[in-house]
C-alpha cells in the first residue's frame, strides 16, 4: 500500500494497481499547483463531509470524466451530490464495505465545533491501516491504525487537541493534513512543532509533500 497527499486533506491510497481517493476539495486545486488530471484516474472516491475544502463538485466531476468511480459518502454530502446529478452510494456509521480491493470501515466522527451550523462528518478506516477522520478529533477506532491523517489546526481545532487525539489513537505514522490554511513558511514551522510534540512517543511524523510517498 502506498499513500500520497495531494495538498490539504486530499489523499490517494494505492494497492495492487487500484487507487482510492479521499476528499478532493477545492484547496487542492485553487492555486493551480495541480489538477485532477495530474492525480489521474481513480477506482473509488470517499468523501468525509460537504465542506468545499473536502468536497469540490467540480473536481469530483473531473475525476468521473477521467474514469467511472463509485462515490461513497454520508447522506448529508449525498444531498449535495444529488443536486448536481452525481451518483453516490450512501454509507452509515459502523458499516463495512469492499471496493476496488479495499475494505473500508465507516466510523462516527463528529465535526469540530464551528461558529456556524454543523455538518455530518464521517471517518474512513481503510484496510484497518489508514484512518482519515475528516474534520474530527473524536473518532473511536476499531483497532490501532498504522497511519493517521491528522488535522493540525483549523478554525475548529487547536494544535494541542490534535496532538492529544493522535496520542490516544496511537498510530505508527501521522500524516499532517488540513494545512492549506498556512503560508509555506508557517506550515514548515507547524510541522516542526508537530515533530517535537511526538518526540517522547513511538509516533513518527511523515510530512508528505507533492510526489512524496509513504509506503506501508
Amino acid at each position: 500500500m502506498t499513500i500520497k497527499k495531494y495538498l490539504h486533506s486530499c489523499i490517494v491510497i494505492e494497492k495492487n494497481g487500484k487507487r482510492l481517493l479521499i476528499d478532493p476539495g477545492i484547496f487542492s486545486f485553487v492555486e493551480k499547483k495541480l489538477t485532477p488530471k495530474d492525480i489521474g484516474a481513480v477506482d473509488a472516491i470517499l468523501i468525509t463531509h460537504q465542506h468545499a475544502d473536502h468536497c469540490s463538485i467540480e473536481a469530483i466531476k473531473s475525476f468521473l470524466a477521467l474514469n467511472y468511480a463509485p462515490v461513497f459518502t454520508n447522506e448529508s454530502v449525498g444531498a449535495v451530490l444529488s443536486k448536481e446529478e452525481i451518483p453516490f452510494q450512501k454509507v452509515s456509521t459502523r458499516e463495512r464495505f469492499d471496493v476496488a480491493g479495499f475494505t473500508v470501515d465507516v466510523l462516527e466522527a463528529p465535526h469540530g465545533t464551528l461558529p456556524m451550523p454543523g455538518v455530518l462528518n464521517t471517518a474512513y478506516f481503510v484496510d484497518s491501516t489508514f484512518l482519515h477522520p475528516g474534520d474530527s478529533v473524536m473518532v473511536k477506532t476499531i483497532s490501532r491504525p498504522r497511519v493517521l491523517a491528522l488535522s493540525l489546526t483549523s478554525p475548529w481545532l487547536a494544535m494541542r487537541e490534535a496532538v492529544d487525539f493522535a496520542k490516544i489513537v496511537n498510530p505508527e505514522f501521522v500524516i499532517p493534513v488540513h494545512d492549506a490554511v498556512f503560508k509555506d513558511f508557517f506550515r514548515t514551522r507547524i510541522y516542526e512543532m508537530c515533530e517535537v510534540a511526538f518526540e517522547e512517543t513511538d509516533i513518527k511524523v511523515k510530512n508528505l509533500e507533492l510526489n512524496e510517498v509513504l509506503e506501508i
